[in-house]
């Protein structure tokens, strides 16, 4: 629902244009001054990625506006599993979403069967020979 042009509403400043304004930059009137939205949840209205409405991504921002940075539900969150024997692969069974690696927790969970012949995941990315020393 829209304000009447009659009564005055408040309006917030929109500097990044994504449609959310900033809660310390409000002005009343009865209509909206160019650059002013209803809206006063901008939680950063310099970075247009950054409202209520964007998507949480790691990187040490708080896009979507919740107070939190670097969320686990972020998009682009890693899939981290527990490294039990130190070989730089950790076991798919116990697994933890984060941005960060959590402590004895690593990326690559991974691991092809060994058989002569055959190459293998290496730590640090690339693959190794059956024997390879990392």
């Amino acid at each position: 629902m829209s304000p009447s042009p009659s009564t005055p509403s408040t309006y917030y400043q929109d500097a990044d244009g994504d449609g959310f304004g900033d809660m310390d930059f409000g002005t009343r009137s009865c209509a909206a001054p160019a650059g002013y939205v209803t809206s006063s949840t901008d939680c950063d209205d310099n970075n247009p990625q950054a409202n209520p409405d964007a998507d949480e991504v790691c990187g040490g921002g708080d896009e979507d506006c919740d107070g939190s940075v670097d969320e686990d539900e972020a998009i682009d969150a890693s899939t981290w599993a527990i490294d039990y024997d130190g070989d730089g692969f950790g076991s798919g069974r116990f697994t933890k979403v984060a941005c960060a690696a959590p402590a004895r927790l690593r990326r690559r969970h991974h691991r092809l069967r060994r058989r002569p012949g055959r190459r293998e995941p290496r730590r640090g990315g690339g693959l190794r020979q059956p024997g390879q020393r990392l």
